[in-house]
C-alpha cells in the first residue's frame, strides 16, 4: 500500500511538472506568436507608410513639373506678346534697347534704328529743329544729347516747310552733341513768308562712360 502510495505521489509530481512546463510552453508560443505577428503587421505598416509616402512624392514631384512647365509655358507666351506688341508699335527690344523700324520721330527723341554702320554699330537718328530759315544768312544749331557722345553723322536730311534755297547744309559732331548749319540764299519780304525748317540726323554713339575710359 506503501509503495502504490509512493507510485501515485510520484506521477502526481510528475504530471504537475508536465503541466507547468505545457503551460509554459504553450505561453513561450503565444508570446513567440503574437511578436512575430506584431513584427510583421509594423512592417507591413511601414511599408504601406513608405510606399504611399513614395507616391505622394512622386506625385508632388510630377505636379511640381508640371506646374514649372506650364509656368515657363506661360512665361514664353508673355514674352512672344510683348513681342507681337512691340514689333506691332513699330519696334523690337535689342540690347536691351528699343530698336525702331519706323522711328515716330518726335522732336528732339533720340531712337535707334535698325541700320547698322560698318556692318555692326547701331546707327541712331534725332529730329533737330532748325526754326525759321535765315534770310540771305546763316544760322547753327546746337543739340546736346544726354549721358551719350556724337561718334560720327552717318548722312542728315533738310525738311522745309517753304521755298528755299539752301546753299550749305552741314551737320557735325560739337561738344558730344550735334552742330547744324543751315545757310539760305533766298531773300523774303515778309517775316509770314519765311519758313521753318527740321534736320534729320542719323549718327552713331558712345556713352560718356565709354568715352571717359
Amino acid at each position: 500500500m506503501e509503495e502504490l502510495a509512493l507510485k501515485i505521489d510520484t506521477l502526481t509530481q510528475l504530471y504537475t511538472q508536465i503541466e507547468s512546463h505545457l503551460s509554459d510552453s504553450i505561453t513561450w508560443f503565444l508570446t513567440v506568436f503574437f511578436g512575430a505577428i506584431t513584427v510583421i503587421v509594423l512592417a507591413l505598416v511601414f511599408l504601406v507608410k513608405t510606399s504611399i509616402q513614395r507616391g505622394v512624392d512622386k506625385a508632388s514631384n510630377g505636379l511640381d513639373e508640371k506646374l514649372d512647365k506650364l509656368q515657363g509655358q506661360i512665361d514664353e507666351s508673355i514674352q512672344k506678346q510683348k513681342a507681337f506688341d512691340s514689333f506691332y508699335e513699330g519696334y523690337r527690344i535689342i540690347d536691351g534697347e528699343r530698336e525702331y523700324f519706323a522711328p515716330p520721330m518726335t522732336l528732339g527723341i533720340p531712337y535707334r534704328t535698325t541700320e547698322k554702320f560698318f556692318g555692326n554699330r547701331p546707327v541712331y537718328t534725332i529730329l533737330v529743329a532748325i526754326g525759321a530759315l535765315p534770310d540771305q544768312s546763316q544760322k547753327t544749331i546746337d543739340c546736346s544729347l544726354e549721358d551719350v557722345d556724337v561718334d560720327v553723322v552717318v548722312r542728315s536730311s533738310v525738311i522745309c516747310s517753304g521755298t528755299n534755297d539752301i546753299s550749305l547744309q552741314r551737320v557735325e559732331p560739337f561738344n558730344g552733341g550735334i552742330r547744324t548749319t543751315i545757310k539760305n540764299e533766298k531773300h523774303y519780304l515778309n517775316a509770314e513768308d519765311i519758313p521753318h525748317a527740321y534736320v534729320q540726323v542719323w549718327y552713331t554713339r558712345s556713352t560718356r562712360k565709354e568715352t571717359e575710359k
